[in-house]
């Protein structure tokens, strides 16, 4: 058959008639679904509960504790305690201090956590008091610890999950897992603390330390939240090599063996 322009011509324009009802079609389909989407996406709320008020009584035995705690810390840094063993002590002063002062007593346990931690931390200063820090030997359950930031100089919390062979084989080398926590938006020092007290059994099974890092609460990993992340890694593996002085192990076998870091909700990975 021979060409003929004119039948192409008009076949060309209904198929482009036919493109362009498609994608109003299809635009109008993307367009209905951002409108439903919207109500959801206002409806996400960060902000953090209401506190829970501690009663007077419970506000006095928190600034007795947390006085007497910064005078114990104040005794074992004239003493040449080192800073480093010290943080793990402080940590807890720190985080009474800061649920105070900001009123972030979001938890109805919020109270007894802090009094908890604050007792943990006087038990801590008396084992620094006479040269004692059994909590760095432990292995089959999770410690809580704390390492002075190069960033600003305070103490920052970080928690240690061990496996109940940990330290037993000198010679072996244990995996390191990272874990970033998701958003909380209740999450406090002391919230953080208490949930990494030892209280929960460790699985028999498990063959990997777990280095749990606070980031400083809701805080991205990414970017300005990476440092945090290398801070509580050093701390834990300048750790490793005091343990090594204290055994037989060598540092290499001691140290962190290929870290891994399983992403969470504010990693950016």
């Amino acid at each position: 058959m021979a060409w003929q322009p004119g039948i192409v011509k008009r076949n060309s324009g209904r198929l482009m008639e036919d493109d362009m009802r498609a994608l109003r079609k299809f635009a109008a389909m993307v367009f209905a679904l951002l409108l439903t989407a919207m109500p959801a996406a206002r409806g996400q709320d960060y902000k953090p509960p209401a506190a829970n008020v501690p009663s007077d009584e419970a506000m006095k035995q928190i600034a007795a504790k947390s006085s007497r705690l910064g005078q114990m810390l104040a005794a074992l840094r004239k003493q040449g305690v080192a800073d480093n063993v010290l943080a793990d002590a402080e940590v807890y002063l720190r985080g009474a201090r800061a649920i105070v002062r900001h009123n972030e007593f979001f938890h109805k346990d919020s109270t007894a956590w802090t009094l908890d931690g604050l007792d943990r931390g006087m038990l801590r200063a008396r084992f620094l008091a006479s040269g004692e820090t059994p909590w760095l030997l432990a292995s089959g359950q999770t410690v809580a610890r704390g390492y002075r930031s190069r960033i600003d100089g305070s103490v920052q919390p970080f928690a240690v999950t061990y496996p109940h062979d940990y330290g037993k084989d000198p010679k072996k080398r244990w995996r390191v897992d990272v874990e970033l926590h998701g958003r909380d938006t209740s999450l406090t020092e002391v919230k953080f603390l208490n949930s990494h007290n030892g209280d929960r059994a460790v699985p028999k099974d498990q063959d990997f330390v777990k280095l749990s890092i606070f980031g400083r609460g809701n805080n991205a990993y990414r970017w300005a939240g990476e440092p945090v992340q290398r801070l509580a890694s050093s701390a834990f593996a300048a750790w490793c090599k005091t343990r090594c002085r204290r055994s037989s192990c060598s540092k290499k076998s001691c140290l962190p063996h290929r870290p891994l870091m399983p992403n969470g909700s504010r990693s950016g990975y």
